[in-house]
């Protein structure tokens, strides 16, 4: 039997959209969208799990981002739909005005016919009804293949007045059972009879839940800015047709007094099936995780053999450098054969100079050493044995692991480096360390950095690209998010969580390298 939190079960996912909104704003229509929130009581306490796109000026929105939540016969889900009206940019809901919403359970909808709910949303937790939200659901079924589509309009009529230009966009649904429509796919607005619009990603479940036959329907619109955008014409193929090359170019049709009328067509100029491997698949075909280690040996840690020092040794206890060492360590050791980890020092005094990267087992040339063990022996050794000074700075550090990534992929092998930073305060090359990390992203590398201590981290969250990807002073991009940045003593009472928070993003940041490098894991190790 399934367990709560066990992984087992399945997921589902919900496709949502409204009609017949209230209309909240005076001079043009509401911008709304879907806060969706989970609670495993009825009167909560409700956290939220998602929301979709906003959509400007319609008060009959159909959403194209639907939500993923995990489905277990013997758990109460409750769900609240809260539709949202906000002239913020930034996504803040705090000042977002109420359309309406939604009190129901993810069995509500799962035993509704055919597991589409569509009830009266309510305004204000009072009675007065405000349009109508319509959820449908359907089980992700097992599928781990992605896909590439991208489509060009060709001689694309004319749909407005002769001085003004049609602006054709891109729709795609699939047809769910009873051929009822599902939005997947909404591209960006473009210009003229012969339109390119942006690529399609995404996985092949979401395209046509791993059903290559189940059809897809392509609708080329013109964007009206009131919100009613008109339809220029229509098509409709499958997946697999697209992907075996059977189908390139679709006509488009629409049906004008009973009969049906060419309004030029689709050229599709890529249509690809991948295969997507798993952090295990690399793993098990014998990819090696290589950690390096770099500790900060500045003087805002404080004098070692004081006690109020980040780095003072304890009898009975380990200390913030010791514990996030452990938290990492003991889970990617696993996934390293020699289990040789090089460790270093930055910021300290070594040979009477201040360094930024120097080995903390005194052997340039050899700066391993062996398991957890080595680790904190050689780290209690060295924070007696150098000088702590300053300031802060990664580029010697990072520029180590490059060397080292530059060699793996050099060589053919196939194995990943990981570059644990741990430190206590700001960075003071912040725009070199930017132009390394970028360099970094096209290597297969990570780099997690442990903020120790209660210095004011804020610098390093910008290294973190969850607010998206880094550029370099020449203006080139990241190849990919491969740096992920925990303060300590966020999640100091529990290591778990701080595995977790350290650990979370490094598999797909591994899978992510191979994929953009059109590497595929080795067969299986015996």
């Amino acid at each position: 039997m399934a367990q709560p939190g066990s992984n087992v079960g399945t997921k589902v996912e919900l496709f949502m959209s409204c009609k017949n909104l209230i209309n909240l704003d005076t001079m043009s229509k509401s911008d709304p969208l879907i806060q969706v929130l989970s609670a495993t009581q009825k009167n909560g306490p409700w956290q939220e799990i998602g929301r979709t796109e906003q959509i400007k000026d319609n008060l009959n929105p159909v959403f194209a981002t639907s939500l993923v939540i995990d489905y277990f016969f013997e758990v109460m889900t409750y769900l609240k739909f809260r539709v949202l009206d906000i002239d913020s940019k930034s996504g803040d809901l705090s000042g977002a005005d109420q359309q309406g919403e939604l009190e129901t359970s993810i069995h509500e909808i799962a035993g509704a016919r055919g597991q589409k709910l569509e009830k009266d949303l309510i305004l204000n937790q009072g009675s007065k009804k405000a349009g109508q939200i319509i959820i449908r659901m359907e089980e992700i079924t097992v599928g781990n293949d992605s896909c590439l589509i991208k489509m060009e309009g060709s001689q694309i009529p004319q749909v407005t007045c002769a001085l003004c230009a049609t602006q054709p966009m891109l729709e795609i649904y699939r047809l769910a059972e009873g051929d009822e429509p599902i939005l997947i796919f909404r591209s960006n607005v473009s210009s003229g009879a012969n339109p390119k619009w942006n690529e399609m990603s995404c996985t092949l479940q979401k395209l046509c839940n791993n059903d290559v036959y189940r059809p897809l329907v392509c609708k080329v619109l013109h964007h009206n800015s009131n919100g009613n955008n008109t339809l220029i014409g229509q098509a409709q193929c499958s997946p697999s047709n697209l992907f075996d090359g059977t189908v390139t170019e679709l006509a488009l049709t629409l049906e004008q007094n009973g009969e049906k009328k060419q309004r030029g067509s689709l050229i599709v100029t890529v249509a690809q099936r991948v295969k997507n491997y798993t952090f295990l698949d690399y793993i098990a075909g014998g990819c090696q995780i290589n950690l390096n280690i770099a500790v900060d040996f500045t003087g805002s840690n404080g004098t070692p053999s004081n006690p109020s020092s980040l780095h003072f040794i304890h009898d009975n206890k380990m200390n913030e450098y010791q514990k996030a060492i452990l938290a990492v360590g003991e889970i990617a050791l696993n996934y390293d054969s020699d289990q040789l980890v090089p460790l270093f020092g930055f910021g300290g005094v070594c040979n009477g100079n201040v360094s930024h990267c120097f080995p903390l087992n005194g052997n340039p040339q050899n700066p391993q050493v062996y398991q957890l063990d080595g680790i904190y022996q050689t780290y209690s050794t060295a924070i007696r044995s150098y000088e702590l000074s300053g300031p802060t700075k990664f580029q010697q550090i990072i520029q180590e692991a490059i060397n080292q990534a530059e060699s793996t992929k050099r060589n053919g092998q196939m194995a990943y480096s990981v570059l644990l930073i741990l430190t206590d305060g700001a960075i003071h090359d912040m725009a070199n360390t930017v132009d390394l990390i970028v360099q970094g992203s096209y290597l297969p590398m990570s780099i997690i950095i442990v903020g120790v201590g209660g210095a004011d981290f804020s610098l390093m969250n910008e290294l973190d690209c969850d607010g998206g990807l880094l550029r370099d002073g020449t203006g080139r991009s990241a190849q990919r998010d491969m740096v992920q940045f925990v303060p300590f003593r966020e999640t100091a009472q529990d290591i778990n969580r701080l595995r977790r928070e350290v650990l979370a993003e490094l598999p797909d940041q591994l899978v992510a390298h191979f994929r953009h490098a059109n590497i595929i894991p080795n067969t299986r190790v015996q």
